[in-house]
C-alpha cells in the first residue's frame, strides 16, 4: 500500500488565502476472503483548491473551492476456486475473470457572506459530477478464449447542483 498526502498554502494578502491539497492512495494484490473476486489494484488521486477572502464591511467573506477525485479499481479471480478446473461444476474448466472500474468526481462549491447590522447572510451553491464505468471480461483460463465481455455500468453519471441562502 502507498498513501501520500500533501498541502500547500499561500497568504495572497492579509485577508486572502489560497490552499491546495492533494493525495494519492494505491493498493495492490488485495485478498478478499469469502468473496468471489480479489482486487488487482485500487488507486485514488485527489486534488482540492480553495480560495478564501475575509474582508470587513458589508461583504464579509468570499469562499470558492474546486476538487477532483479519480479512482481506478481492477478485480480478478486468480486465487479463487473458479480459476481452477473442477469436474462436475458448470463450467468444468477454470475461468479468468477481470473487472475494471473507474469512478471520477469533479465539483466545486462557493459562497459569499454579508453583514448588515446584527444580521449575517450567506448565499452559496455547489455542483458536482460523478462519472463511472465498469467493464467485465470472462475467458477460458486454459486458452484465453473470451466467453463474454460486457459493460456493468453503462454511462453511469450523476450531476447535482444546489443553491442555498442562510440568515
Amino acid at each position: 500500500s502507498d498513501d501520500s498526502r500533501w498541502s500547500l498554502g499561500f497568504k495572497l494578502s492579509e485577508a486572502t488565502e489560497l490552499q491546495y491539497a492533494g493525495g494519492y492512495q494505491g493498493q495492490d494484490d488485495l485478498d478478499y476472503p469469502g468473496r468471489i473476486l480479489d482486487a488487482t489494484y485500487f488507486k485514488t488521486r485527489s486534488h482540492d483548491l480553495k480560495l478564501q477572502h475575509a474582508a470587513g464591511g458589508t461583504l464579509a467573506e468570499v469562499y470558492v473551492q474546486a476538487y477532483v477525485n479519480r479512482k481506478d479499481h481492477a478485480m480478478n479471480n486468480d486465487e479463487k476456486p473458479t480459476a481452477r478446473p473442477a469436474p462436475g461444476r458448470i463450467p468444468p474448466f477454470g475461468l479468468d475473470v477481470v473487472v475494471e472500474t473507474e469512478s471520477n468526481t469533479a465539483g466545486g462549491r462557493g459562497y459569499v457572506g454579508f453583514l448588515s447590522g446584527d444580521w449575517r447572510f450567506q448565499l452559496g451553491g455547489d455542483v458536482y459530477r460523478v462519472e463511472q464505468t465498469a467493464d467485465r471480461a470472462i475467458a477460458r483460463r486454459s486458452d484465453g478464449r473470451v466467453l463474454f465481455e460486457d459493460v456493468i455500468w453503462p454511462d453511469a453519471q450523476r450531476d447535482d447542483v444546489g443553491l442555498y441562502g442562510q440568515a
